[in-house]
């Protein structure tokens, strides 16, 4: 049957294909005789024969698309398995990638996998399905954790900063220290920057200086603060006493003040995700004698090591407990 359809198909074309030849071989021939004829009998055939070639012309354009259409579909028909039986170009249908079939698929498996109570993922580890008071109880320490994961994030978002910055005081010591150091510029940094900031923590910005900040313009800064009844103190950075409000300390990465155990962490090289920022927040509620940039690399390294992230750890309490433990045994 698939032979015969294909003998048939073939035979159709080749006969279009030769009507196609002849009418243009029959058009050729025209215009030779047209060519041959005198001139007063050519001015007569110039419009018939014209007339004939535009005909001519279309036919051959249709015969064209006809022979184009009829391939097309003879190939789409002996292509699909559906409608002559099996296929008789290309692949086999079954060799055929079937992208939403695979795709469910690979969801079902990682879901099955990600489940204990299903019973033939178990007996494929060689384990025995769950009981039922098994499954009950799996459930019940499911809804715990989720729980307990729940209240600990919860707590730790409490923990965040409310307030917002002095600007009456930020403006008053910008213009201060715009007098002083021509071309300075600000940059947010420090805990508020980084999203692990808790409702005491202070309001850290960089003094970026084309050169070193020297001790004589440390020293007038704090004069003219002084005498502008602006409360401001400088040990490694200029600490602003707002009325009211947090801290507010812009500190200069580059300053002739500053000694060799000076450590300078660029605004933005390190960047904490939800459950990092929860984890540091709980910590510096839990111990507050430590140093928050100290705390906040402790969380870093256990993400490091340990490989926890907001994939597998999305509230922090992971990541918490384990630097709770570290620093209750001393070992950081």
């Amino acid at each position: 049957m698939q032979v015969m359809l294909v003998t048939l198909v073939m035979l159709v074309m080749l006969m279009l294909l030769l009507m196609m030849v002849v009418l243009t071989m029959s058009a050729s021939s025209s215009w030779l005789k047209m060519a041959k004829c005198q001139r007063g009998q050519v001015a007569g055939m110039v419009p018939r024969m014209a007339r004939c070639c535009r005909f001519r012309a279309t036919s051959i354009v249709m015969l064209f698309l006809l022979i184009k259409m009829l391939f097309s579909l003879a190939f789409v028909g002996l292509n699909a398995p559906t409608l002559f039986g099996p296929r008789v170009f290309g692949s086999p249908a079954s060799a055929i990638p079937q992208k939403a079939i695979s795709d469910k698929a690979a969801r079902d498996n990682r879901a099955n996998q990600m489940n204990p109570n299903n019973a033939e993922y178990m007996a494929s580890r060689g384990n025995a399905p769950l009981t039922g008071e098994q499954r009950e109880a799996f459930a019940k320490k499911s809804a715990l954790r989720k729980e307990n994961e729940g209240n600990f994030e919860n707590r730790a978002n409490q923990l965040a900063p409310k307030d917002k910055l002095n600007l009456l005081a930020f403006e008053h010591f910008k213009e201060i220290l715009r007098r002083v150091v021509p071309g300075m510029s600000l940059r947010k940094t420090g805990s508020r920057a980084k999203g692990t900031a808790t409702s005491n923590s202070d309001w850290d910005y960089h003094v970026k200086t084309k050169r070193p900040m020297t001790i004589e313009q440390r020293d007038l800064v704090l004069e003219n603060c002084r005498d502008e009844g602006l409360q401001v103190t400088c040990r490694k950075a200029f600490t602003v006493k707002p009325g009211s409000g947090a801290f507010i300390d812009f500190f200069p990465p580059n300053a002739e003040w500053h000694d060799n155990k000076v450590e300078v962490q660029e605004p933005g090289s390190v960047q904490f995700d939800k459950g990092g920022k929860n984890a540091v927040r709980k910590l510096k509620q839990k111990f507050p004698e430590k140093n928050g940039h100290d705390l906040e690399q402790l969380v870093l390294t256990i993400r490091r090591e340990m490989g926890l992230s907001d994939r597998n750890d999305p509230s922090g309490e992971k990541r918490f407990q384990e630097a709770q433990r570290r620093l209750n045994n001393g070992e950081c």
